[in-house]
């Protein structure tokens, strides 16, 4: 009966040291700059015009669209937010573009407003979440990540920008998100 309560305690404790080291690897990582994922949500697909409507096209420019994102509803405390997609430009063009992706955690009320999307002539370097090239037709997997994507998770509020950098949009083109995955991380 005696060695039996040691094994219980000793397992108590293997278990309790097991618990104390990982926490400590989590807050070690952080510490140095990495990162540990807590947790990992699918998001359904969809898909967004690359042209404000009304428009019969968009050359690459400083602007920056924003649309409101449903998805982004619920107050999520956490370090920080990072978003994988796989995304896919369909085209009227052959030609490559090149695609900033942008976040806010309130509407731009400064921007005009072309209902249902806000348009920025110019927008802060710091609301940059994501970059990517793209070829019609070609799925691309693209990480979205950074400090206003943070911000508008925290807050439960968020609006997603497009900025065309490159190229050519024509009225009809868009993006085609796939194999969403939001992840929260340490």
């Amino acid at each position: 009966m005696n060695t039996s309560s040691k094994i219980t305690v000793s397992k108590i404790t293997v278990s309790k040291i097991v618990g104390v080291s990982s926490l400590a690897l989590s807050f070690l990582l952080v510490g140095c700059g990495g990162t540990v994922s807590v947790q990992s949500q699918n998001l359904g697909n969809f898909s967004t015009a690359l042209t404000v409507p009304g428009f019969a096209f968009t050359p690459a420019s400083s602007a920056v669209a924003y649309s409101s994102d449903a998805q982004i509803k619920d107050k999520v405390l956490f370090v920080k937010a990072r978003i994988y997609a796989d995304v896919t430009y369909t085209a009227k063009t052959t030609a490559p573009i090149t695609v900033n992706f942008y976040a806010r955690s309130s509407a731009p009320s400064e921007c005009l407003a072309y209902a249902p999307y806000f348009v920025c002539l110019s927008e802060l370097a710091s609301r940059k979440i994501g970059s990517a090239t793209l070829i019609p037709n070609v799925p691309q997997s693209v990480t979205l990540e950074g400090q206003s994507l943070d911000d508008a998770v925290h807050l439960g509020s968020g609006f997603v920008g497009l900025q065309l950098s490159a190229g050519i949009a024509f009225s009809g083109d868009t993006l085609e998100f796939k194999n969403v995955v939001a992840q929260a991380l340490l």
